[in-house]
């Protein structure tokens, strides 16, 4: 092998251009395949430098794989995180790996991202930018995300004197893998009788068949090979049936009607109230 590769720089280079090489035959194979693409994630993220940089990632499928392929872009240096200059950095980032404004007209279909006000904001976000050069673009907000978002909102509003000391070793935020690993250790370490409960429910009957069915959803959103389709089906097929339980009473419902009818929960007298309220 000689001695060049004895040497980081030489190895570093030798590397980039490889990747390069790879990532223009991909790109000249989706282009020349005509193939329906996705911007899964342009997230604009700082690092901890006050530098801040966009993350592309796009998803398609490619002619030598059944399921859909998600395939690293670029990440690119933001001068400015305006709405505008995001948008702008995006669309050169794409003509300058091969993808004209042409292409992405008849096939970019989708682009999914976080709902920060700057990439998705309704009059002048990044998105609303890219609906004006695309209108046929479907928006996704990212099903990740918005999992992050809605266990935040749950331990802020039902938790907050349980696991107010969390924040303070930075768990419980929006850091995604980082944060998850955090947490997992944290209560691994410092709450065995929750971990001994969590090992029990996990395989176990004994939880109601809604917790399950939204723990199975939460699993297959985070799918490696799940698409923007499928996981719509999936949710709103979830939908479908939670919908249908609230028009038929299940059994502690109708228990609580009969309780409600009878004013008498188990053996014990009721009233009505001044404030009473039928169910």
């Amino acid at each position: 092998m000689g001695h060049n590769l004895h040497f980081r720089n030489a190895c570093t280079n030798i590397i980039n251009h490889i990747a390069q090489e790879m990532r223009k035959t991909v790109i000249k194979t989706i282009i020349e395949a005509k193939s329906n693409i996705l911007l899964l994630m342009t997230d604009e993220s700082t690092t901890i430098s006050p530098l801040s940089s966009l993350i592309i990632y796009l998803q398609t499928k490619l002619l030598n794989k059944a399921e859909p392929t998600n395939i690293f872009i670029d990440i690119v240096k933001l001068d400015s995180v305006t709405a505008e200059d995001i948008c702008n950095t995006l669309l050169n980032c794409l003509e300058s790996m091969g993808f004209s404004k042409e292409f992405l007209n008849d096939n970019l279909i989708s682009i999914a991202t976080d709902r920060a006000a700057v990439m998705m904001g309704r009059r002048i976000g990044v998105v609303t930018l890219m609906n004006q050069h695309f209108p046929q673009i479907l928006v996704w907000h990212c099903a990740n995300h918005r999992l992050e978002l809605s266990v935040n909102d749950v331990i802020k509003r039902d938790f907050p004197s349980h696991v107010n000391h969390f924040p303070s070793v930075r768990i419980l935020g929006t850091r995604w893998v980082a944060s998850s690993f955090r947490i997992v250790s944290a209560v691994w370490k410092n709450f065995k009788a929750l971990v001994a409960h969590f090992t029990t429910a996990e395989g176990g009957q004994s939880r109601e068949s809604t917790d399950r069915e939204l723990s199975e959803l939460t699993l297959e959103l985070q799918l490696r090979d799940i698409t923007l389709y499928s996981a719509q089906q999936k949710i709103r097929n979830q939908l479908l049936v939670l919908e249908e339980r609230k028009l038929s009473c299940g059994p502690h419902y109708r228990k609580a009607l009969k309780v409600v009818q009878e004013l008498n929960f188990r053996r014990i007298p009721l009233e009505k109230g001044g404030n009473y309220q039928t169910f």
